[in-house]
């Protein structure tokens, strides 16, 4: 009877433990956002336009998972909806966040040193490969205007710029996507890298093959 009575309280507690932990999970601290449209402009200013399932980690350590989000590359916002599913910003800081769209995963991570374009601790990189040495992308993007000759017609498009960077001890460099800037801002272990673009006929023009080079430079540690 002892036996039966001690499995029946682990068992009450282990539902206890689930019920609060899903309770916590979704208490997201926010403050209510109204979303921009940007009905004048072509494009969109979000990574996805459509609202996608997300997890977010915050710095406290905190874990939310089965969030939507959008993600705004022109002010660099991350917006999720609350249970009532209204648009909210997150109120506290979060260190990483990482967004399933059909099968992909998007990982963006923040906290690196600042460097000279101008880029801070709170900047959120693409994560495309990571290690002790990290390949990153950064997302932006800018309202341009553009006129038609002999047209007194102004448009308006959302202009997107993609930017690479080996990340070391912490610090983004941005790298070109060609041959002589990767190998030059690796700095190390040149011949081998050589000999595994040439073996594999790796285009570094790529986001793809600047991928595969990442991956396996990690492993030459």
């Amino acid at each position: 009877m002892k036996n039966i009575s001690s499995r029946f309280c682990l068992i009450y507690f282990f539902f206890l433990g689930v019920s609060v932990k899903a309770q916590f999970v979704n208490d997201i601290s926010g403050k209510p956002v109204s979303e921009i449209e940007y009905t004048d402009i072509q494009g969109t200013a979000f990574y996805s336009e459509s609202w996608l399932n997300g997890l977010i980690k915050m710095n406290d350590g905190a874990v939310y998972k089965d969030v939507l989000v959008k993600y705004n590359l022109l002010d660099e916002q991350l917006i999720f909806q609350n249970n009532s599913g209204q648009p909210m910003n997150l109120v506290n800081p979060f260190r990483e966040f990482t967004i399933f769209q059909a099968g992909q995963t998007a990982v963006f991570k923040n906290g690196f040193k600042p460097n000279d374009d101008h880029l801070t601790t709170k900047t959120f990189y693409q994560i495309l490969a990571d290690g002790e040495t990290i390949l990153a992308k950064k997302t932006s993007k800018k309202v341009v205007e553009n006129k038609a000759f002999n047209s007194a017609t102004t448009s308006k498009t959302f202009q997107e710029t993609n930017n690479y960077y080996l990340i070391k001890n912490g610090l983004p460099v941005k790298i070109k996507k060609d041959k002589m800037s990767v190998l030059e801002t690796y700095g190390d272990w040149t011949p081998e890298l050589e000999l595994f673009i040439k073996a594999n006929n790796l285009s570094l023009k790529s986001e793809v093959g600047l991928i595969i080079l990442a991956t396996y430079y990690n492993t030459l540690k």
